[in-house]
């Protein structure tokens, strides 16, 4: 059971992360006052990218 929610977790993480890696200007809307620098969201998105794919390989690997 605690594989199941970390595996929806880490999927929710690489799905986030993909959608604000390759659509930061629609996102750059959405946060205007938070974040006003693309490069930011994008490098934001990548991080979340990464870590989503590290704890699903982590799972796989169990």
């Amino acid at each position: 059971m605690f594989e199941g929610i970390v595996t929806l977790i880490a999927f929710l993480l690489i799905l986030e992360g993909a959608f604000i890696t390759f659509n930061p200007r629609w996102i750059q809307k959405i946060t205007r006052k938070l974040l006003k620098n693309k490069t930011t969201l994008r490098t934001l998105g990548v991080i979340e990218l990464i870590i989503g794919l590290g704890l699903f390989l982590v799972i796989l690997s169990a």
